[in-house]
């Protein structure tokens, strides 16, 4: 099965903002919700799997475009059940990504475990070199550079419209409210996240987290590690 794209990268990175823009392009069916497909048996994957293309035949597009974050543990299962699978990874300053974690979860401690794991997966994968891997904050910098690079990957063209995305609201998997530290006000924020503009969320962590909070994240040395790995800036 071919024809696919997959949306990754850690939580809070931007994937949900990236899912609306490239579904939204004429050539692509734009999967509104997290599926958490590759979570599944084979049957249930590949039964999902042919009602998306099914569903990208009968709109007449080029591509289906799924996002679930927490796919990034299962990228060789992409590569198992679909052809050429184009695997899109959204990187975003882990200190801006654990301050929008703190919001939910009230500590650091797990969006800084989760940055770490999350990245390191996609980072250590075989197929690496044929992902494409740009950071948040080039989408926030220069949205049109970066989703013409986009589309020049996914061989489709691109037009300015693309950015009309509808702001409805994307349902998100079970996994994103556990251990939330108040369900409801979680949910509306959740709710104004999705539906917002393109906006400038880097540099957050500054003034944000306490200088106790920024002394633990940099005290980690594999956070460090991936942090220069990724090219941002300590």
């Amino acid at each position: 099965m071919e024809q696919f794209i997959f949306i990754i990268g850690c939580g809070h990175s931007g994937t949900t903002l990236l899912n609306k823009i490239i579904g939204n392009h004429r050539d692509i069916y734009g999967i509104d919700y997290e599926t958490n497909l590759f979570f599944y048996s084979e049957i249930k994957i590949l039964n999902e799997l042919q009602l998306f293309i099914s569903e990208k035949n009968k709109l007449n597009k080029k591509y289906s475009c799924e996002k679930t974050p927490k796919h990034v543990y299962y990228i060789d299962k992409m590569y198992k059940y679909t052809i050429n699978p184009k695997i899109i990874v959204i990187t975003r300053d882990g200190r801006d990504v654990i301050c929008s974690l703190k919001k939910r979860f009230g500590t650091i401690n797990h969006g800084l475990q989760r940055w770490i794991d999350d990245n390191n997966q996609w980072i250590n994968h075989k197929n690496k070199n044929n992902f494409f891997i740009f950071k948040y904050e080039d989408l926030i910098k220069n949205k049109i550079d970066t989703i013409k690079r986009i589309c020049k990957y996914l061989k489709i063209e691109y037009y300015d419209e693309i950015f009309e995305y509808d702001k409805k609201e994307l349902k998100l998997s079970d996994d994103f409210f556990n251990g939330l530290i108040n369900n409801n006000k979680h949910d509306e924020l959740q709710k104004f996240q999705i539906n917002q503009d393109i906006y400038d969320g880097t540099n957050r962590w500054k003034t944000e987290l306490t200088k106790e909070e920024i002394n633990i994240i940099y005290s980690n040395k594999e956070f460090i590690k991936i942090m220069k790995k990724l090219d941002y800036k300590l």
